[in-house]
């Protein structure tokens, strides 16, 4: 759902310096719309670990004719202007493309093409259709946002990724750049994937650059759920040994966006006491204290990321340290993961992302819909931004969402101006 579902002509972000020498004139609004989707994947963190965005055939060419996009394809190959893997399998693998590092920085087109204005209307429409009322509610949100790209400049100017990232400062800060410019220009869009999660500009804005979002020229605040993953699997865990009817749920689910994504009311259903360590577990995450309990000697953050790479999104086969004490402290819980991944090791990242959608878009914000509707509310994920005098009605909401669910949470505020 973008802002391309309107009657106004699609808005596309082109580099600025490509030039469609040799291409038809017919195609040139064509290429500009695999430069603009190429571009908007990789300011959303949708390319892999090397940069490349699968572009999935059959749905590009119900945007483009199929004979236009091999055209237009090959356009971009010969001059340079992207670059393929060729790594495509039949069936299971599409092919990847990205923009190559000196076509990056872009600027906003319109598409003057009346044909392809109508199909990218049409799919928007379809895409539109798909989406729950509180989808359409959080997209309305996303149109009243504003973004400081001037007080964000130097912040960007300054930014590192990660250590762990694959990619240099220099692409990182062109990222962000893209980003902090399509937010400027008021661009929206949101996706509701197959695990129930909604991705906007918002969800996939780097931390540094919350600071500088705006509603009526108002900074907002974000509150965030202390221990949300380890909060979130012990939710699963007590449901998965509830009943055979639950587990087999978690287990044989397809995620494949046919039948109802959120499971909010089957979790509340679960909410009476499990297994004995599983108790033990929940509260402490519910405290706010489940990575200082383990005296492992590491960090706080280094002992938080092996246990999402070790423990709950690794596979079966790894052995840590902080896995070991994690099985030895919570057998009940530890059994739960391994059973999720012993077919596919991503099960349990899809169960656990498809739990926290429940209790965040079914259970939280579908209450803020129904009793703040002209409430501004943005989510990430695990956290929803707001206005500050929406402070109170959020955190209530996300407190009274777990309570349902027999869990008193702790709720922390994030300040998001300087």
């Amino acid at each position: 759902m973008t802002e391309k579902s309107s009657f106004r002509p699609a808005a596309f972000y082109v580099p600025v310096n490509y030039r469609p020498l040799g291409l038809p004139e017919r195609l040139v609004s064509c290429a500009h719309y695999v430069l603009n989707l190429l571009h908007w994947k990789w300011v959303c963190w949708q390319a892999d670990e090397d940069g490349f965005v699968r572009l999935h055939y059959d749905l590009l060419t119900k945007i483009i004719p199929r004979a236009d996009w091999q055209t237009v394809k090959y356009h971009l190959l010969d001059r340079a202007v992207i670059d393929c893997d060729l790594t495509a399998v039949a069936g299971s693998k599409c092919f990847g493309y990205r923009l190559r590092p000196e076509y990056r920085k872009a600027k906003r087109v319109e598409c003057a093409d009346l044909r392809l204005n109508r199909a990218i209307r049409r799919a928007c429409g379809t895409a539109e259709r798909t989406l729950a009322p509180v989808h359409r509610w959080l997209f309305g949100h996303l149109k009243r946002l504003d973004f400081d790209a001037a007080g964000a400049r130097p912040v960007i100017a300054a930014a590192l990724p990660d250590l762990e990232s694959p990619i240099g400062p220099a692409e990182y800060r062109d990222q962000l750049t893209a980003h902090a410019q399509k937010l400027a220009n008021r661009e929206s869009f949101l996706h509701c994937d197959r695990f129930g999660r909604v991705h906007t500009l918002v969800s996939s804005l780097a931390k540094p650059l919350r600071l500088f979002l705006r509603v009526g020229g108002t900074p907002l605040v974000n509150l965030d759920l202390a221990n949300s993953q380890p909060l979130i699997a012990g939710l699963v865990a007590r449901r998965f040994y509830a009943s055979a009817e639950g587990r087999g749920r978690f287990l044989r689910s397809a995620f494949d966006g046919a039948s109802h994504t959120y499971r909010y009311r089957m979790a509340a259903d679960a909410c009476g006491p499990g297994p004995a360590d599983v108790e033990d577990y929940l509260a402490l995450c519910a405290a706010g204290r489940f990575y200082e309990s383990f005296g492992t000697n590491l960090p706080r953050d280094e002992v938080k990321r092996r246990f999402y790479t070790d423990v709950f999104f690794g596979p079966n086969k790894i052995r840590s340290r902080v896995k070991t004490a994690f099985e030895a402290r919570f057998p009940s819980v530890a059994a739960m993961l391994r059973s999720l991944k012993v077919k596919d090791y991503r099960r349990a990242a899809w169960v656990l992302q498809n739990m926290e959608a429940s209790v965040f878009i079914q259970g939280v914000c579908n209450r803020l819909r129904r009793d703040y509707p002209r409430l501004p509310v943005f989510t990430i994920h695990d956290s929803i931004m707001t206005v500050p005098n929406g402070e109170v009605a959020v955190r209530t909401a996300i407190e009274r969402a777990f309570i349902a669910l027999g869990i008193h949470p702790t709720v922390r505020r994030e300040k998001c101006n300087a």
